[in-house]
């Protein structure tokens, strides 16, 4: 995605802003992006933590094409006194300080208060900036805020960012985030994909499960769009994994009317399995059970348009792999956090986290979601987790049903049996949740 260019106007060269550090880490640069100034001044605990975070503030910046200095200073969040001293010499030594209330504890706003009192001459400023509804909110009481401009649509890249993370590509892991072509070509294959998948998503997996593992068992071979493996070989393999072989030709049949496979031949007297894959998109949608099912969501994602006919969701991303600590580790050995949600789509600022589950789904995908979810995007992340094989009527669905509820995890059900226009309307509601 092309980042959103800053208007020049919004710069100002002599505003030095105030932010209070908090958790919900968009709250520390929201500020910034709607106005920006010459310097920002971080306040928290953990000089560390602070720099580490100050650094990707300052590169989301940079990228947007402005030079922001930054600033960080310890506190001890649990001292008024203390915190009002710093206050009070940043009040004296920058007379052009704007306060910015969105984030920070209790203690913070106290030592504000005292300090609004104690420089009442030097007017100062102070401002919360309301991200749900994207609005600025005067705490100075004085009618006048440094703009009526909305934050900027942020990106998944920005927004992972600005959580301490990073995304990992497949070109640095070859288990990263791979780069889509989403050409009409390929968006027609999507649908033709899903069609086939929705008449019975569980013989869709278990047709695609055959197909992983003739990957894996596959003999060499200088094309990567031929897979050529020995049935007996991958029955094996599916063995192992507590699964049987059972090759419903019909799904094939179909696949190859369709032209997502080329050729295909099935010769149990020879003991041989061959098929050859329309593309290589084609056939990373084939080789993973549940792919179609996020593919389909990504692409209505990336369809999907308001009222006026704008784009309802700015950026969007599937397969995203997430770095917690953004410092990401090439060497396998390496201890490091990593978690890939399926899609990851950003409404302005809000991110939508969405796991996508085409078959059998456990309590497990909730906890997950959630953790991620939480970790990058905090308060105000929507949790959604699509599941197109959960029971109507079993106990044990119920209780997932009532988990993800108690979890605030919007649970999305029933997509096989929507039409195209049922899908793209449970799909534009998913933000506002």
């Amino acid at each position: 995605m092309s980042i959103e260019t800053l208007d020049k106007t919004t710069v100002n060269k002599t505003m030095t802003f105030v932010e209070f550090f908090d958790r919900a880490d968009i709250e520390n640069i929201c500020t910034c992006l709607v106005n920006v100034p010459q310097r920002v001044i971080i306040l928290g605990e953990r000089l560390k933590l602070l720099k580490k975070h100050a650094i990707n503030y300052q590169k989301i910046l940079k990228n947007r094409g402005f030079e922001v200095e930054f600033i960080c200073r310890e506190i001890n969040k649990n001292n008024l006194n203390s915190i009002v001293d710093i206050l009070s010499n940043l009040v004296e030594t920058y007379d052009d300080c704007f306060f910015d209330l969105t984030g920070g504890g209790e203690l913070y706003l106290v030592a504000m208060g005292i300090i609004y009192e104690r420089y009442k001459d030097k007017k100062i400023q102070m401002h919360r900036f309301n991200i749900q509804n994207n609005h600025i909110i005067d705490c100075d009481q004085d009618g006048i805020t440094i703009t009526q401009k909305q934050l900027p649509k942020l990106s998944v890249s920005e927004n992972i960012l600005i959580y301490g993370g990073d995304i990992v590509y497949d070109d640095i892991k070859k288990e990263g985030t791979y780069d889509w072509e989403l050409n009409p070509e390929f968006q027609s294959d999507i649908d033709k994909m899903w069609d086939i998948c929705k008449k019975d998503v569980r013989l869709w997996n278990a047709q695609m499960g055959i197909l992983e593992v003739a990957e894996i068992c596959k003999k060499n071979n200088s094309d990567p769009l031929i897979m050529q493996s020995r049935i007996t070989s991958i029955t094996n393999c599916l063995k192992q994994r507590g699964a049987r072989f059972i090759f419903i030709k019909s799904i094939f049949n179909k696949l190859y009317q369709n032209g997502l496979i080329t050729t295909y031949e099935y010769d149990e007297e020879h003991d041989r399995l061959s098929i050859t894959y329309k593309n290589e998109q084609v056939k990373k949608c084939l080789i993973k059970a549940g792919q179609v099912l996020e593919m389909k969501v990504y692409k209505t994602l990336k369809e999907a348009k308001d009222v006026n006919g704008e784009l309802l969701y700015n950026d969007v991303m599937n397969g995203v792999v997430i770095d917690w600590d953004g410092e990401i580790h090439t060497d396998e050995n390496a201890l490091d956090t990593e978690n890939e949600i399926d899609v990851l789509a950003m409404k302005g600022g809000i991110p939508i986290f969405i796991s996508c589950k085409n078959g059998i789904v456990s309590n497990e995908e909730l906890y997950k979601l959630n953790a991620v979810a939480e970790r990058f995007g905090g308060k105000y992340a929507r949790k959604v987790l699509i599941a197109t094989s959960l029971s109507a009527t079993s106990r044990q669905a119920n209780d997932f049903r009532q988990r993800a509820k108690d979890m605030n995890i919007r649970l999305v059900e029933g997509l096989p049996t929507m039409t195209d226009q049922e899908f793209m309307k449970t799909i534009k509601a998913l933000w506002s949740i």
